[in-house]
Order: C-alpha cells, then sequence, then structure tokens
C-alpha cells in the first residue's frame, strides 16, 4: 500500500526480481526483519519489526534512506552495513547495545542481530537484510542480578549499620546505573 513511486526504488513493478523476493521474504516473517536496499539504504520492514521503533519512526521510515531515518545511530550501524557490502559476508551481533531514538527520547536499547548480504542480478550487493531480536529485557535483567549477587557478597561481611552503608554505597559506585534504587533507599533510610 506504500506509495514507492516517491522512493529511490521507483513503482513496485520495476523492481527487479532480487528486491521483490527479499521483500517477500520480509514480509512474511513472523519475526521483525528490516531490508536496506541501494546505495541510499532505503528501509522496507515487516509488521513484527514496527513496535521495535515505538512511538516516533513509523510510518515515515518506511522508504525513507536508512542514515536520515537512524542519525543517532549511523555510527555505529552504518560501518557494520558498509562491512558486509563491501565483504559481502554476513555478520552476527549479540547483545549489542543500539541506543535509539523513540518515544521521545534516546533509550539504551540491546539488540542482537544479524547483517546479510543480498546480492542482486549481478552478483553485487544490492541491499542488506537485517534479522533482530530486542534483548533490552534479558541484558537488564542478567546486568541488575549480577550487580545485586555482588551486594549481598558484600553484605555477608557487614556488621553492623555503617558496614552496611558503605558496601551499599560502594556497590552503587560500581554500577551507578543498577543500583540507582538503592542508593535512594539507603539515604531514604537516614
Amino acid at each position: 500500500a506504500h506509495s514507492w513511486q516517491g522512493t529511490p526504488l521507483g513503482a513496485l513493478e520495476d523492481w527487479p526480481a532480487s528486491l521483490r523476493t527479499a521483500v517477500g521474504i520480509v514480509m512474511h516473517s513472523a519475526h521483525p526483519m528490516f531490508l536496506w536496499w541501494g546505495e541510499q539504504m532505503i528501509q522496507i520492514y515487516n509488521d513484527a519489526y514496527v513496535p521495535c521503533f515505538g512511538a516516533g519512526k513509523h510510518p515515515a521510515a518506511l522508504g525513507q534512506p536508512g542514515r536520515k531515518c537512524w542519525p543517532e545511530i549511523w555510527p555505529i550501524i552504518g560501518p557494520q552495513i558498509e562491512a558486509v557490502r563491501s565483504g559481502r559476508e554476513a555478520r552476527w551481533y549479540a547483545d549489542n547495545l543500539v541506543p535509539i531514538w523513540r518515544n521521545g527520547r534516546i533509550e539504551d536499547v540491546y539488540w542482537s542481530y544479524t547483517h546479510t548480504p543480498v546480492f542482486d542480478e549481478h552478483d553485487q550487493v544490492g541491499g542488506v537484510l537485517v534479522v533482530c531480536t530486542e534483548t533490552t529485557a534479558q541484558v537488564l535483567a542478567e546486568r541488575r542480578r549480577h550487580t545485586l549477587d555482588l551486594l549481598a557478597r558484600r553484605l555477608l561481611g557487614c556488621h553492623d549499620e555503617a558496614e552496611v552503608r558503605a558496601a551499599i554505597a560502594h556497590a552503587a559506585e560500581d554500577n551507578p546505573h543498577d543500583l540507582l534504587e538503592v542508593t535512594l533507599l539507603s539515604g531514604a533510610a537516614e
């Protein structure tokens, strides 16, 4: 239903078979997928990817050049995409921090994803297929579990309130993002 005539890809009927095939794979997948095509990295993604945007980028992102849509992360993903385009080999990234603009602010978001070259009719890399899973919840849960485990170990050796406060303060210094709530609680106890 998108008006592709207004994009560098042109009308659907003029697309090469390789692009139509790749788009068919993306659109029929239940897994979040994203395709960048051509020199401008024109974006095509499926419905499963839409929740990854949060509020703000969709639906304008469809048919938009990648660099224009993702200025906040292009220094991270631009070289990754270019490595696939020039090296002609897929790349895998696990639990990679890629802070994106969504819901009105920059959010620290972790992803596991692949970048796979998609070859055109001339055996050149015409595009890059991204199959991704947001892993933010899992990464943060594991990081916080590890932090709380370290805090518990420190607290085991405490004999009085001053040592408990010192252990909490030390743990908060080592892990400022994960122990903010604990730090606030220790301050509130005073």
